[in-house]
């Protein structure tokens, strides 16, 4: 015979939040991996982040990674790419929030045509803390992009924003319990 106060005990609201937050948990790290590979060196750790976001203006499509080494110089590669329908000289990238703005010089990679607009990857080199501070806004920040005293202004969605960085924020901080 079953006894029903225990079956109502085990079952209880508690029991299921409970239950729930741990699956919550293990997805949440489950969604992180997706986001970043590492892998040791006699240098320090590489990291490789694949953030999934995609800032825009138009018919401009902005996609990026980032690349850091931990016990090297404190900066991190942001590798992006551009896809537009016109050729674009970029020459600097800004990364905007309403607290900071802080910008630096691009290299081109290549550009090439891919489904009739123009690949343009470039790539720039960011301060640590500069670009973990861009992660770690709150509000909705914007890339702007530079070619002949001319300037792209990018943005992304609100919700698009808090989730991805919130990922990416989250990669951040394991980069730094993991270099201490």
């Amino acid at each position: 015979m079953v006894n029903n106060g225990l079956l109502k005990g085990i079952f209880s609201p508690l029991f299921f939040f409970i239950l729930l937050m741990g699956l919550a948990t293990n997805v949440d790290a489950q969604k992180i991996s997706k986001y970043y590979t590492s892998l040791k060196q006699a240098d320090g750790t590489l990291f490789f982040i694949m953030p999934k976001q995609s800032f825009s203006n138009g018919d401009n499509i902005f996609d990026c990674d980032l690349t850091y080494k931990t016990q090297q110089d404190e900066r991190v590669t942001l590798n992006f790419s551009l896809f537009c329908p016109n050729l674009i000289d970029i020459d600097s990238i800004v990364l905007q929030t309403e607290e900071k703005s802080v910008g630096c010089k691009t290299e081109k990679i290549f550009v090439d045509i891919e489904k009739k607009k123009y690949h343009h990857r470039y790539s720039s080199k960011f301060a640590f803390v500069d670009v973990r501070s861009f992660y770690a806004s709150n509000q909705t920040p914007t890339i702007n992009l530079y070619s002949n005293k001319k300037v792209l202004n990018l943005s992304i969605k609100q919700k698009k924003w808090e989730k991805d960085s919130g990922i990416v924020s989250k990669i951040f901080d394991l980069i730094v319990i993991n270099r201490e």
